[in-house]
């Protein structure tokens, strides 16, 4: 009886190299320039995320959003993804070589095969997941300020030691200051929440894009293919059932 989860495993680790070589063999032989699939798809990445942060300048869906914010983070993002296309630009060559090599590893099976497409599209999207950790790190701190800030023009403060809130009398200057800084912050908030929402969303896409790759792998090797090859030629029995 232990053998039989071992026999069973072989079985789709057999299955899962065959259709390795399979797609392999259809790479190198029956898809003239493969690699052209890669940069095409990275420059239509670039292209799109244009567009995306095209959309996003003046008042998209009708909100309205801070000019001047919105101005420079469009100027850094658009910045970024021209450095990013001068990169794919310069690695070009360097991808056309190394595409064979990476075909090649078809002899370890299709899972493994599934498991570099993530490694690929975490690549080819990296500028995105940039965009993701700039606009979630700018949301944290804004959050984060106007919650300090609301707590001061209420006379409250976070006692450390006690490590609860008490009250607390300011001086006229710094409710002055505290009121400034709020209201600045809060409304930046919408400009910033907005970034945050479209790139927390592309990320989450990718992400979910991974999960089913992750999944699908994790598929083909448990899969009880031996079952069914018995349920198939009518030789499955099992007593527990």
């Amino acid at each position: 009886i232990p053998c039989m989860p071992y026999r069973k495993r072989n079985l789709n680790i057999t299955v899962d190299k065959i259709l390795g070589v399979c797609v392999m063999l259809l790479l190198l032989f029956y898809v003239s320039r493969p690699d052209d699939y890669l940069l095409t798809a990275s420059h239509v990445v670039i292209q799109k995320l244009r567009l995306l942060l095209r959309s996003l300048k003046g008042s998209p869906i009708g909100l309205k959003l801070n000019e001047n914010l919105n101005n420079f983070l469009l100027d850094c993002f658009n910045y970024h993804v021209d450095l990013w296309a001068k990169f794919l630009d310069l690695i070009e060559p360097v991808v056309r070589q190394l595409f064979v090599p990476i075909a090649l590893l078809g002899f370890t099976g299709l899972s493994f095969q599934l498991a570099s497409l993530p490694a690929l599209m975490s690549i080819i999207g990296l500028h995105a997941h940039c965009f993701y950790i700039y606009t979630a790190v700018l949301y944290k701190v804004e959050i984060r300020g106007i919650q300090v800030l609301w707590k001061v023009m209420l006379g409250k403060r976070y006692n450390v030691l006690k490590n609860r809130v008490e009250s607390y009398n300011y001086v006229n200057r710094q409710l002055y200051l505290a009121t400034i800084f709020f209201t600045s912050l809060l409304f930046l908030f919408p400009t910033v929440l907005v970034y945050y929402v479209v790139f927390t969303t592309l990320r989450l896409c990718i992400y979910l894009v991974n999960l089913l790759l992750q999944v699908l792998r994790r598929q083909i090797l448990e899969f009880p293919l031996e079952i069914l090859l018995k349920w198939s030629i009518g030789k499955f029995y099992d007593m527990g059932t």
